[in-house]
């Protein structure tokens, strides 16, 4: 991360309150939630994604990029006279500590990712608009990037690259993060390609033709394949949970017995790599184990079976019917099981789902 990606780490948040740090090519990744995110080091940058964040910059080159949606706060180092600043063309906002040497960038200030308040250690406050004023009438006012190449005492990089490089850390910072977890939810967490091709899948056709440029020309993909990922793998156990729930109830519900871990793990594989809920239904309907534990050739001792099994009680006369006609209609075994799983009375009888989640070598257990 930085004026050019490189290999470093993203730190992860949740979807709560989280307080992360990142430093040295490092990148701290809100998320949603009221964010404490604070840089230290050499080039470091700050993603937060909806809710009230608070971003704490104490690294040489803090960069800031905000999703929007929030009252969001950057609380810099030392005094507030201590600063100069500009105005970027395309609303980015850069602040200068004139003692040390110290920056800011706060990526699309103008735009979706501005920040409404400021502080210095010593609790003076100033407001965006405050900002923004002051930097146009005692700072720089509005610059191009060639005179931000010089501000910010980067060498060997031009203003187009310069530009480049803060569409693309915008464009990273902003990015819808949900539908990239979902994706990854069947993707190898342990192998970095996976997830830096999603990432790239879902960044760069946002770019500019300048920004894919620089996005190839600099091997930013490349990049993106040594980094650490750290934190992703809760974000998409959170996203996996609702499926892995799902399989565990069906499981239950079939067998009459809570899942062991080898089984578990099986069917859980079959999920993730795309087995539906119905197909697998019938495969345990099929399994050696439900076809010698349980009389079910006529339509009436499978319904039997189904409300022992999940319900804990025999059949009442109403349910027994209705399924009776569901069935006579065509609705097959494998689906009424799915729908005996996923009812609330299965859920409720699974005291021991509480205990479901991810080992961190990946497999899911039952605590």
């Amino acid at each position: 991360m930085g004026f050019y990606l490189e290999p470093g780490s993203f730190f992860f948040g949740s979807a709560g309150d989280d307080t992360l740090s990142a430093a040295d090519a490092g990148l701290a990744i809100g998320l949603d939630g009221d964010d404490t995110l604070r840089s230290y080091g050499g080039v470091t940058g700050l993603h937060g994604g909806q809710g009230d964040d608070v971003y704490r910059a104490d690294a040489w080159v803090t960069q800031v990029v905000d999703a929007g949606g929030g009252n969001d706060r950057l609380r810099v180092p030392g005094h507030v006279d201590d600063y100069t600043g500009a105005l970027i063309e395309g609303g980015h906002l850069v602040l200068v500590n004139l003692w040390t040497g110290a920056s800011v960038v706060v990526l699309d200030q103008l735009g979706a990712g501005r920040l409404e308040h400021f502080e210095d250690q010593y609790g003076n406050h100033m407001s965006a608009q405050q900002v923004e004023q002051s930097v146009r009438s005692d700072g720089l006012g509005v610059i191009g990037y060639p005179q931000l190449a010089e501000v910010l005492a980067v060498e060997g990089v031009g203003g187009n690259q310069l530009e480049a490089a803060f569409e693309i850390e915008t464009r990273l910072g902003q990015l819808d993060w949900a539908p990239i977890m979902s994706r990854l939810a069947d993707a190898a967490l342990d192998d970095a390609g996976e997830v830096a091709a999603e990432i790239s899948a879902a960044l760069v056709p946002q770019l500019s033709w300048s920004a894919q440029s620089l996005w190839q020309s600099m091997c930013y993909e490349q990049a993106l394949q040594a980094t650490r990922f750290v934190g992703l793998e809760a974000q998409v156990e959170v996203v996996n949970r609702p499926l892995a729930e799902s399989v565990a109830l069906l499981y239950a519900a079939a067998l009459d017995r809570r899942p062991d871990a080898e089984g578990l793990s099986y069917w859980l594989d079959q999920a993730f790599s795309g087995m539906k809920v119905p197909e697998m239904a019938g495969y345990f309907i099929a399994s050696q184990e439900f076809q010698q534990r349980f009389d079910v050739a006529a339509d009436a001792a499978f319904i039997n079976t189904l409300y022992l099994n999940v319900l804990d009680r025999p059949a009442d006369e109403g349910g027994q019917q209705y399924w009776a006609e569901q069935m006579a209609d065509g609705l097959p075994q494998a689906e009424v099981l799915m729908y005996f799983s996923a009812s609330d009375e299965n859920r409720a009888n699974a005291d021991w789902l509480a205990g479901l989640s991810r080992h961190d070598a990946g497999d899911w257990v039952i605590a």
